[in-house]
């Protein structure tokens, strides 16, 4: 029992008023749902609008201010909500019929605990959905003996990491949550541990659903700006704890990539990031966390209200023309059916087009190999299209797997060409690229093909070998004849692969770390993306597994249907049937992968660039360098070869007739960019 404090009333009263005149100064481009804020004489009319909730505000509060006494009571809510784990409940099936869905391969149950692991790499998970609204508190930990960096038990509300342990460490955590609210616990490694769970429910007030309109309305949020995000609560006092975050990436309109303190012991990263819903992410507001703890001493706030408003949606940025292609013989669209299928899922959750070609679109495509062909009829899908559009362009032996992430994060950072480095190769990959509908690029595309006639009599893996060569001639590296040259004299077969990567190391030599490309003209520039930080790379590589909040979306070299069942999906429901893992579990997975390869991924004590594994494969965010950053390559000097759009000299390398180009000097202060 607690007695209503007057003093303090009036205080929040403030607290209240403040957050008031706060919400009303947010940018019109974050106004609530209802209404963009008004200005001028309208904007009179908001504030008077504004002072009438408040003032009404005082007299409801006044009224309850005649009450002496508030206190809780176990409420009516949901009997699984209140239900926990005690006596003859102990066993796989009591805890089934409770509503707990248990993802692990192993139990073990005594009258006071159970403990519960997948064994192996494996994640191991126990999941429940809370009903109503109350205080949830457990003793939790980890019971693996292990100095494993992967050994963690960790819990998560509504996918937030709230609590993470390490070996032998537990606690009594405590959790507020409202209806709906989704718990999970997972491990890594490691045996879950996990007793008393005890879940006490409250009734909504009515005083508090009175007041709660004032404050329950979300608003729009917007990419970058900063949050707070629900943690854990005072098992003692109840008060709720908060973490501030921010909004990374927007998905949709009802999911983004949050980034927010690690909470992980001895983490690689200082960060974390998360795919959360909208209305799991709360404006920051000065005071109002105060203000929240007033109003639930009072009895006033309910479990799970809160002074800040929620994003009621996420600002997702109107998006240009996107598309989707790959080049298929009937035979191989028949053969990779379910790949396709999931590439179809994936376009259609995106609103993407899709491009399936199957060779005979374009009769001015004559080249002999397939897939040189296959650019040739990018570059002409491409010219159909209106300027700029983007184009994913993938091999049809590429599944999707993460349907709720677009391309956005690599078109707002990559240039207008795109590839990336084979995730455990020393080659830059050629069958999955992103080509913007620019006059260069499809130039470049063509440029490409011409080696259709330029393969040499051994090995050089067809389009794969020749991207090297067009990418050092047409950068006009140091040292580019010189590989052509290796490259022209390739003899030998496939069973002797000596010769075809002396010549690939030769121009990954002249090439070094990936980077942001500055072609012919400003403005034009070539992006190639560090292993496993493009939209897709090889999955065999990473065990078929990936995460929604970061990371590659697509998996290439997918040939099976034994392989395309280790995604588990429904591609029916476009749906996964399992979910992805955690991305600090998968960001983990990959660092340790990397530290592994040190002569794919620079690591260790003595690597001080951007690359340093260390760094970016926690959250894989590794960039492409700048076009002239350290180390920087050594370029010849250049012309800038203007013709309105075309380039006079790609275009007669790719056979097409060359109109005539007037040449200019590159501009001196220009000239730096290409040392």
């Amino acid at each position: 029992m607690r007695s209503l404090c007057a003093a303090c009333l009036l205080t929040w009263i403030d607290l209240v008023s403040t957050a008031k005149t706060h919400f009303r100064q947010a940018p019109q481009s974050l106004a609530p749902a209802t209404g963009p804020i008004r200005e001028g004489a309208d904007a009179d009319q908001e504030v008077a609008e504004l002072t009438k909730e408040v003032n009404d505000l005082k007299q409801l509060v006044g009224t309850l201010v005649k009450s002496t006494d508030v206190h809780l009571e176990p409420g009516t809510a949901d009997a699984r909500a209140c239900s926990h784990l005690s006596g003859s409940n102990r066993s796989r099936a009591a805890m089934a019929a409770q509503g707990w869905q248990l993802s692990v391969s192993d139990t073990e149950f005594q009258p006071q605990w159970m403990k519960a692991w997948m064994g192996g790499p494996g994640v191991g998970t126990l999941r429940f959905k809370l009903h109503g609204a109350g205080r949830l508190s457990m003793r939790v930990g980890n019971k693996f003996v292990s100095a494993d960096p992967r050994n963690l038990v960790t819990v998560r509300l509504n996918g937030i990491d709230i609590a993470s342990y390490a070996q032998w460490e537990e606690e009594v955590l405590c959790l507020q949550f409202s209806d709906g609210d989704q718990l999970e616990i997972a491990e890594v490694m490691s045996i879950i541990y996990l007793a008393d769970v005890q879940i006490i429910c409250q009734d909504p007030d009515a005083h508090a659903q009175k007041l709660s309109h004032l404050f329950a309305a979300g608003r729009p949020c917007r990419g970058g700006q900063s949050v707070r995000l629900r943690t854990r609560c005072n098992c003692n006092t109840g008060e709720q704890q908060w973490t501030e975050a921010v909004v990374q990436e927007i998905m949709s309109e009802n999911r983004a990539i949050i980034k927010y303190p690690s909470i992980r012991p001895n983490a690689s990263h200082t960060t974390t990031v998360a795919e959360i819903s909208a209305p799991d992410v709360h404006w920051q507001v000065p005071g109002a966390n105060e203000a929240e703890q007033l109003m639930s001493t009072a009895g006033l706030l309910n479990p799970g209200e809160h002074l800040a408003p929620r994003c009621a949606a996420f600002e997702a940025k109107q998006r240009g023309n996107v598309g989707v292609a790959m080049l298929a013989t009937p035979e191989f669209q028949s053969m990779y059916a379910k790949q396709i299928q999931s590439i179809t899922c994936y376009a259609r959750s995106q609103g993407y087009d899709l491009h399936v070609l199957n060779g005979a679109e374009f009769p001015v495509c004559k080249q002999a190999n397939w897939f040189f062909k296959k650019h040739c009829m990018v570059a002409k899908l491409l010219e159909l299209q209106t300027p700029g559009y983007s184009m994913a362009v993938i091999d049809s032996d590429v599944i999707a797997f993460v349907f709720e992430r677009g391309l956005e994060y690599w078109l707002q950072r990559g240039g207008d060409l795109q590839f990336y480095e084979r995730g455990m190769g020393p080659e830059v990959a050629a069958g999955n690229y992103i080509a913007k509908n620019k006059p260069w690029v499809r130039n470049w595309l063509m440029g490409w093909t011409s080696f259709d006639s330029r393969m040499p009599k051994g090995y050089s893996s067809a389009d794969n070998g020749a991207i090297h060569v067009h990418l050092v001639e047409t950068l006009q590296l140091e040292g580019a004849e010189r590989c052509a040259q290796q490259y022209a004299q390739l003899t030998s077969k496939v069973e002797n692969l000596h010769p075809y990567f002396a010549f690939i190391n030769c121009t990954k030599t002249l090439l070094g770390p990936p980077r942001h490309w500055q072609m012919e003209s400003p403005g034009e520039v070539l992006t190639i993306w560090p292993r496993f930080n493009f939209f897709v790379d090889d999955g065999v590589y990473v065990d078929f597994n990936g995460s929604s909040a970061l990371g590659p979306i697509m998996h290439h070299g997918i040939k099976s249907a034994e392989g395309v069942g280790k995604y588990k999906l429904d591609l029916n429901k476009c749906a996964r049937t399992t979910p992805l893992i955690n991305g600090d579990d998968f960001g983990e997975r990959m660092l340790l992968l990397a530290k592994s390869y040190p002569e794919f991924y620079p690591s260790g004590p003595e690597c001080r660039g951007r690359q340093c594994a260390e760094k970016c494969m926690p959250d894989l965010s590794c960039p492409p360098l700048e076009n002239n950053e350290e180390p920087a390559p050594k370029r010849r000097q250049r012309q800038l070869i203007l013709a309105g759009d075309d380039s006079s000299a790609v275009r007669a390398s790719s056979g097409m007739a060359v109109e005539t180009a007037k040449v200019r000097s590159l501009p001196a202060d220009y000239a730096g960019s290409f040392s």
